[in-house]
């Protein structure tokens, strides 16, 4: 990489200088460093461990070293001020370039770099960087003979989280940088930004082995060995995911299969007739799956992106001196492209499972809604009709004051009696709630009709759209049919429907034969 492309100004923006009336403060970081010499004396871990950039820095520039491998294991952000300044110390001494902290800087999701150092060109650098989601599942209940899995989020940033929801994510950051010595050895440290047991189990494996020399040969084997780990862990996600929203699947299409639609009103866990336990469909949650499966899935293609890039990268700098060493690196990065591809053609089947079940929670909602809406119209419909009676009724007895009982003051009893013109009254309520009533029930049959006509003219033209762009020629056919239409009346029986068969292929074959 040329030196113009450095940008010194990332340097300060990444790292503050301190102010100058701030009292000077010392180097210190603790990291985990793991060793192997050439002249197999002493494979192992460095204990005590380093305190200081200073110490680490030295034990790489010491001349007299036969150190082949090193890996510094250190932590991707320092806890404190000193921890920066000696992380700072280390970037600038293993020729990290400012392109890697423009990626801090943006929080780029995936990239993959190499180059040799222009001012050392014993130097060579190659760094990568991947972030994916680190969802963690553990089973709950077992519902209905289904054993439920809920996402558990055990970060500070979100302690309660939502309904399966996790705010988790893991970042690997890692550098590998080849220094070859005067006497022609080389020395080779990957410098990885995550301190994650199953890596450093998986480092410490090579302790007691031979296989190490390899790495020392092609570097690039370090990566092969950080992608396994970063598959098995998408990987562990992708089925964790799969293993929540099973049992969601599975119920909410039983629940589709009944025609039974979510009750609001019903708790969680309640059995319903046939002894069946029915949850409550959880949207919130269903959202957040889908929205773990999407992360996943741009880890996924962002890892096979870097792959590649890193397949390429590894084919230019063997060029001219492949080995069999380096063919099998190319290898083994080839198969960690395939099972993450596998990985991925899940991940995508996956997420067009969830889609497909948001949707069918929608529609099952969006059922129960028109059923309550149903019912509540045939209530106000009801309400309607008996308004419909009564309204006569009421409106004549208001304007005209027909009273309904009278009483006789001149007779000693003082009986209450019928009114005399109570007679009236029903002579024109009556003829008016009927007149009422029927042309309402004629405005209702009216309105009915021609929202079934409408419907099915609407159905017929769809149909026919659908057959136009099935068949290439849909038009055609309903023209010729409606053609054959009236001679179909004048034969009878099977024949005619024969020659009409018959007569339609022979217009088919001359409309063909004129475009």
């Amino acid at each position: 990489m040329s030196a113009i492309l450095e940008d010194q100004s990332v340097w300060d923006h990444f790292f503050p200088p301190l102010p100058p009336n701030h009292p000077p403060v010392e180097e210190g970081l603790a990291v985990d460093v793991l060793e192997w010499y050439s002249d197999a004396t002493a494979n192992a871990r460095v204990e005590p461990p380093i305190k200081t950039a200073k110490a680490l820095i030295a034990c790489d520039e010491d001349p007299n070293s036969t150190c082949s491998l090193r890996i510094v294991f250190l932590p991707r952000d320092p806890p404190d001020l000193s921890a920066d300044l000696a992380l700072k110390a280390i970037y600038q001494h293993y020729a990290f370039p400012s392109a890697w902290l423009t990626e801090r800087l943006r929080n780029v999701t995936h990239s993959f770099g190499g180059h040799k150092v222009l001012n050392n060109p014993n130097v060579d650098v190659a760094w990568m960087r991947l972030v994916c989601k680190d969802v963690q599942v553990r089973a709950t209940v077992e519902v209905d003979n289904l054993q439920f899995y809920d996402i558990v989020d055990g970060t500070a940033k979100n302690p309660r989280g939502g309904s399966q929801d996790s705010s988790a994510w893991w970042h690997l950051d890692a550098l590998v940088h080849t220094r070859e010595r005067a006497d022609g050895s080389k020395c080779v440290t990957l410098v990885c930004f995550s301190q994650r047991q199953d890596i450093v189990r998986r480092f410490e494996q090579l302790l007691g082995s031979d296989s190490w020399e390899d790495a020392v040969q092609d570097p690039y084997l370090l990566f092969s060995i950080l992608l396994e780990k970063w598959y098995l862990t998408l990987d562990r996600v992708a089925w964790g995911l799969a293993d929540v929203f099973r049992p969601i699947e599975i119920l909410t299409l039983r629940r589709s299969d009944r025609k039974q639609a979510v009750r609001p009103n019903k708790e969680e866990g309640h059995d319903d007739d046939d002894g069946t336990v029915i949850p409550d469909l959880d949207f919130a949650g269903l959202h957040n799956l889908s929205k773990h499966c999407t992360y996943l899935l741009e880890a996924a293609s962002a890892t096979l992106l870097v792959l590649e890039n890193m397949t390429h990268h590894h084919r230019f700098l063997h060029t001219n001196n492949t080995t069999s060493l380096s063919t099998a690196t190319a290898t083994s990065l080839t198969y960690r492209k395939s099972t993450l591809e596998s990985t991925q053609l899940r991940l995508q089947s996956l997420q067009q499972r969830m889609s497909n079940l948001i949707s069918l929670s929608f529609n099952l909602v969006t059922q129960e809604d028109s059923q309550t809406m149903k019912n509540d119209s045939h209530a106000i419909k009801a309400i309607a009709i008996l308004t419909l009676i009564f309204l006569p009724l009421t409106g004549i007895g208001s304007v005209f004051s027909t009273p309904f009982f009278d009483v006789d003051f001149d007779s000693e009893s003082r009986m209450l009696r019928v009114a005399r013109s109570f007679w009236i009254f029903w002579a024109i309520t009556i003829p008016l709630t009927g007149l009422l009533l029927g042309s309402w029930g004629v405005w209702y049959y009216q309105t009915k009709s021609g929202s079934d006509t409408q419907h099915r003219r609407q159905h017929r033209g769809s149909s026919a759209a659908e057959q136009g762009r099935g068949g290439g020629g849909g038009d055609e056919e309903v023209v010729l049919l409606r053609r054959l239409r009236p001679r179909e009346r004048h034969a009878g029986g099977a024949p005619a429907s024969s020659l009409r068969m018959i007569e339609l292929r022979r217009l088919f074959s001359r409309s063909r034969a004129l475009k």
